[in-house]
């Protein structure tokens, strides 16, 4: 019950005061804002991830689905759909994406990264290829987000099985998805 109670807060620190937010907020002039979620195909034996990139405006810039061939744990899914959008974002840095912020609706994951414990285990190491990541760029924040706010990156994940591996624009991009990028900037 406290879990679901509005005033509770996760006892793992640390949080930031512009974590939880329940409605997405544009980026800034000159800022990239990189929403990420996962889903779990258990009927496929498949997980995937969804991404996607908004500057000022609230436009979309790219989206993007990976898939895995095995069903894993929800927060690894969570750890690894950050990764992926930490390694897209070195990949797709010079594309003057200045200032750069990735927003998670997976507080766990959130705060496993931003806590320096060493972790023993596979979802451990994806953790730590997150920090190392993290220490390499610059100008970038992470931060975790509600689930509503988180909306379009959730809708992307739960079609990732259908767009294996893809790179979206906004004409190839679902309309659901394009439905709720448009709901998100009213």
């Amino acid at each position: 019950m406290e879990a679901q109670c509005r005033s509770f807060v996760a006892p793992i620190q640390p949080l930031f005061s512009v974590d939880g937010a329940a409605c997405w907020v544009m980026p800034q002039q000159n800022e990239v804002k990189v929403t990420v979620d996962a889903a779990i195909f258990d009927d496929k034996g498949s997980s995937g991830v969804g991404l996607i990139a908004r500057v000022h405006g609230g436009y979309m810039s790219h989206a993007r689905t990976k898939c895995y061939p095995e069903v894993l744990h929800p927060t690894l899914a969570e750890a690894m759909a950050v990764k992926e959008a930490l390694s897209w974002v070195k990949r797709v840095k010079n594309m003057a994406w200045e200032e750069v912020t990735i927003e998670s609706d997976c507080l766990v994951v959130m705060q496993m990264i931003r806590n320096s414990a060493p972790m023993r285990t596979r979802l451990g190491q994806i953790i730590q290829d997150c920090r190392e990541l993290i220490k390499k760029a610059h100008n970038l924040k992470l931060y975790f987000i509600k689930r509503s706010a988180n909306m379009p990156a959730h809708e992307l994940a739960h079609v990732a099985h259908m767009y294996t591996d893809r790179i979206f624009d906004w004409s190839s991009l679902p309309v659901k998805i394009r439905d709720c990028i448009q709901f998100d900037m009213e």
